[in-house]
């Protein structure tokens, strides 16, 4: 509520002191014409300038801050957004790793019980059949070795 009106009081005395900057600028060049009032012309017109030039500074620089925070929300609900597509897309990628471990171990076990099968059929001569040498071909790909 306090920061709410502050911002009020602030966005008025902005526009106030951009009216008594337009007011002096006018009343400066009114007394040129009215020779009583021609002392005052040069330092109605000084601090009118200055009065609105600082005015339009703050007006620019309030503008500014509420451009910003406008990107700041877009930008944040943007983030979210991002937020809850990362998370469906990592229970996705969760749920593709967890079926291919499955995939490689019941491979795994494959060739082990080929192996188990095939173990008769070396001989003590250490002479290896072209069976054992293709369970072993197989056993190399599953593992991502490919020489």
């Amino acid at each position: 509520m306090f920061t709410f009106l502050f911002g009020l009081f602030l966005k008025f005395m902005i526009h106030l002191l951009f009216l008594i900057g337009i007011s002096l600028n006018i009343f400066a060049f009114a007394t040129r014409f009215v020779p009583t009032f021609n002392v005052y012309k040069l330092p109605a017109n000084i601090v009118g300038c200055i009065a609105l030039g600082f005015a339009l500074y703050l007006q620019g620089q309030e503008d500014y801050k509420a451009k910003i925070a406008k990107q700041t929300t877009q930008l944040e609900a943007k983030l979210a957004q991002a937020q809850t597509e990362s998370k469906k897309v990592n229970t996705q990628i969760e749920t593709k790793f967890i079926n291919q471990t499955k995939v490689i171990h019941e491979k795994g076990n494959d060739i082990i019980h080929e192996i188990q099968v095939e173990s008769s059929k070396m001989d003590t001569d250490c002479k290896i059949s072209p069976e054992v040498i293709d369970i072993h071909n197989k056993a190399a790909l599953l593992s991502g070795d490919t020489k």
